[in-house]
């Protein structure tokens, strides 16, 4: 949702961001009832079951490809961490063997301490390239998960794209949902509103803003239809603010507030 307001509105019209804001989550995340009631159609209650086997299989979706990221994160870092610590016990005994052999011809002792050195300065080198595999590691797994997230983001608002115009189709109510909270917004006397809209929704929108024109001093609208906008996105537009309403946009943005937050 964007909002371009005047210098003189800047600090109402941000508080009215906020409210519209969570408005708008609160009826993306909405879902119906699995139950029908006796007076529902049959395909009304076929629709629903769908949205709701589509809603389930989105879930379990995300819930699949949480554990796969963290049981391979896991599965890479044991590999790394292991190799590591066999690297560094083959660097200790070759710098044993080392020590003894030359102690054999130089004496023990030397050959122990210059075994030793050479055994530190080896297994030095070891962990510092085993080191950089697990970094690389751990890289690679950030590289997955930010992958596999981009994928659970698309589907996820496919999926709830799909559940919200089917809803949208089917009620008007639906829709109103969205728009009604931000028309509060501009319900204010001598106000003019340029609004736009999807066709399909022309005759709705028209209906409320001719309650609201009568009901309030003044109230004037232009109300124009744009096909060039989604099915369901809407633009409405006062001598002082502008709201840009893009549904996908804004089930992209929760998407992926939800996953950064289970994280």
């Amino acid at each position: 949702m964007q909002w371009s307001n005047s210098s003189l509105l800047k600090h109402e019209t941000v508080k009215n961001l906020d409210t519209e804001k969570s408005i708008l989550t609160e009826a993306v995340i909405k879902t119906p009832s699995p139950l029908l009631s006796p007076t529902d159609s049959t395909e009304a209650g076929r629709q629903k079951r769908q949205a709701a086997q589509r809603e389930r299989a989105w879930k379990l979706e995300m819930e699949r490809q949480r554990k796969e990221i963290e049981r391979l994160k896991q599965q890479t870092l044991e590999v790394a961490q292991a190799e590591a610590q066999q690297i560094k016990q083959s660097a200790q005994e070759e710098g044993y063997a080392n020590g003894f052999a030359t102690g054999q011809k130089e004496g023990y002792e030397q050959g122990y301490q210059e075994g030793m050195s050479v055994s530190k300065e080896t297994a030095a080198k070891l962990i510092a390239q085993a080191e950089q595999n697990v970094q690389q590691a751990a890289e690679e797994i950030n590289a997955f998960r930010s992958e596999k997230k981009a994928e659970m983001i698309s589907f996820g608002v496919q999926i709830a794209e799909a559940l919200i115009n089917q809803r949208f189709e089917q009620s008007n109510a639906a829709l109103l949902a969205f728009l009604e909270p931000i028309l509060l917004q501009f319900e204010q006397p001598d106000q003019f509103l340029t609004i736009r809209i999807h066709e399909q929704h022309l005759h709705v929108l028209k209906d409320i803003l001719e309650s609201r024109k009568q009901a309030i001093s003044n109230f004037r609208y232009l109300l124009l239809p744009d096909d060039q906008l989604s099915a369901h996105d809407f633009v409405i537009e006062s001598d002082d603010s502008i709201v840009v309403f893009e549904l996908e946009k804004e089930i992209q943005l929760y998407l992926q507030h939800l996953l950064e937050s289970s994280e």
